[in-house]
Formats: structure tokens, C-alpha cells, sequence
């Protein structure tokens, strides 16, 4: 790629922006939900959680925290296998998402055809434009969308355990009491 290659996002369908969307909200979901789980496991008001969740940026750190809290709780030992299990098959689908959502694309002029211009240096540095058609996009939302599926699944016999706290009363805004 020449360096003064112009990068626009010129020629890029609706569709093409519907199918990141998707890849962005689906990842969306799943971070939702082991938030949630690990709310629920680790027996924590929803609103307190929140504080406490929302701090760890990655999916990464809230899955290690909640195999971790699973290990504290002990007797849970084949979900501890099976959201490992899990998180090993997540990281390959959590580079493709990271790529998807922050990398720029572009049309080609004649064709419309997506490319991802990926620009990284992990080890080995990486500066091209990578043709990526939407229905790739696509796939990698629905793939997302599966592992949710599963995730619930493999989390299901750790949440019966630990029945959801009732949401806190608001307190009032304002000064303190």
C-alpha cells in the first residue's frame, strides 16, 4: 500500500455498515451476560455490579474473573472446565471482532467489494488492505450470536445455584442524608 494512499469509506453498502453493527451489538450481548453472571454467581446486587464490572475493559478480564469466582465457590468444577473451554474458543472470534469494529473499510471504487485496512504490530507488522465481503461480516455476527448461546448453556448450572438478587431501591439523588 503506497503511503499516500487516500482511505476513505467510499463505495461501502448500507448492508456492509448493518453487518459491522451487528458484529458490534452482538459482542454487546456477550459482554452482558457474563457481566450478568458473574453479578448472579457471585451473589452481588445488579446495580453494585455494575460498578464493579464496568471497570474491567476487556472480555478477557471478566471471563479470567468469573472462572475465578467459580474456583471461590467451589463444587463447580466441569462449568470451570467448560467456560475455559469456552474462553479459548472466544479469543480467535474476539480478534476477528476487534478487527471488524476499529479497523476503517473501504469500498473498492470498481467493484464495491469491502476491504478492512488492518494496520497492527503484534510481532509482526501488518499494513494492508484485507478484502472482507459482508457476508463474512455476516457470519462472524452469527457466529457471536451462537457462542451466547452456548455461553448461557455452559453458565446455566452455576446461576441455579445462585438465585438473582432483587434490584435495590433507588435511592435519592442528591445530597447525602
Amino acid at each position: 500500500m503506497k503511503r499516500n494512499t487516500p482511505v476513505q469509506p467510499i463505495g461501502l453498502s448500507y448492508h456492509h455498515y448493518c453487518a459491522v453493527g451487528m458484529v458490534a451489538a452482538n459482542w454487546a450481548a456477550i459482554e452482558a451476560i457474563i457481566s450478568s453472571a458473574i453479578w448472579q454467581i457471585g451473589e452481588i446486587p445488579d446495580q453494585i455490579g455494575i460498578c464493579l464490572t464496568s471497570q474491567i475493559y476487556t472480555l478477557d478480564g471478566k471471563i479470567k474473573a468469573l472462572i475465578t469466582l467459580l474456583a471461590v465457590r467451589g463444587s463447580l468444577e466441569k462449568t470451570i472446565s467448560k467456560v475455559n473451554k469456552f474462553h479459548e474458543e472466544l479469543r480467535g472470534i474476539s480478534d476477528a471482532r476487534n478487527r471488524t469494529v476499529h479497523d476503517p473499510w473501504v469500498g473498492d471504487q470498481l467493484t464495491g467489494i469491502p476491504h478492512r485496512l488492518q494496520a497492527t504490530a503484534n510481532k509482526t507488522l501488518v499494513f494492508e488492505l484485507r478484502r472482507v465481503p459482508t457476508a463474512d461480516v455476516y457470519k462472524l455476527a452469527e457466529k457471536i450470536s451462537e457462542m451466547i448461546g452456548r455461553f448461557q448453556t455452559i453458565i446455566s448450572p452455576a446461576i441455579e445455584k445462585y438465585p438473582a438478587l432483587p434490584i435495590l431501591a433507588e435511592s435519592p439523588q442528591g445530597d447525602e442524608p
